[in-house]
């Protein structure tokens, strides 16, 4: 929910034209970074086991 709130005020400001597609994307990155950080945090936590 905190994301997808975020990608909307965000395109809202910045691109108010397209704002539905900016926040689409922008939702989209947010996610993809988090599971990238999640996924890397759970190897080094097995790696470390």
């Amino acid at each position: 929910m905190l994301l997808a709130g975020a990608s909307v005020t965000a395109a809202l400001l910045l691109t108010p034209g397209v704002a539905i597609f900016t926040a689409l994307l922008a939702f989209v990155a947010l996610l993809l970074a988090r599971h990238a950080l999640t996924a890397r945090r759970s190897a080094q936590e097995t790696a470390d086991a």
